[in-house]
């Protein structure tokens, strides 16, 4: 309990509780399976923290060297930025129409990127184990959730979809031209 007492340990606490709270609120679930996707982003957050701070048995914390915490912290925060843009472009298109500016005009999942960007700066931030394995599950469910989406999204949108599926990646943007 030291571990989370310390004032190490309570900033940490205090990070791992803001990022559960903010991936709920860009999330927004509506649907079983995005309380889904939410619930194991939050419980990798959980995992990555307790393990990090030594509360997890056998999946305790690993070494890290103070440049990996802090490219941790970098990704964090851009994972942070990306979904939180990415929120406000889902809300701009509303319901029943495609979601192609903001960071949807570089990316089919920005969401999906931006939490998964969190999820390894946390890691980062804690090394662990177990939070490890716990960030691979949740990677994994994304990447099974975003085929599921650009399945309905291609049933419901048609050439829409087809057109903007070909001019943007899933998860990673393509490099920008320098132009003449």
């Amino acid at each position: 309990m030291e571990q989370v007492l310390s004032p190490e340990g309570s900033l940490a606490l205090a990070v791992a509780a803001l990022v559960a709270v903010l991936g709920w609120r860009f999330t927004l679930p509506e649907r079983g399976r995005d309380l889904a996707a939410v619930l194991v982003f939050v419980a990798a957050v959980a995992v990555t923290f307790a393990a990090g701070r030594g509360l997890v048995p056998g999946g305790g914390p690993v070494a890290a060297a103070l440049p990996v915490r802090v490219v941790g912290a970098a990704l964090l925060v851009a994972g942070l930025l990306l979904a939180g843009s990415s929120f406000k472009a889902r809300l701009l298109a509303g319901r029943g129409h495609l979601a192609e500016s903001g960071p949807y005009a570089r990316l089919r999942h920005p969401l999906y990127a931006g939490l998964a960007l969190v999820l390894v700066g946390h890691l980062l931030r804690l090394p662990s184990r177990a939070g490890a394995l716990a960030v691979t599950i949740a990677l994994a469910q994304y990447l099974w959730l975003g085929g599921v989406e650009e399945r309905e999204a291609r049933a419901a949108f048609g050439e829409a979809w087809d057109r903007y599926a070909s001019r943007t990646r899933a998860l990673l943007p393509r490099p920008r031209r320098a132009r003449p």
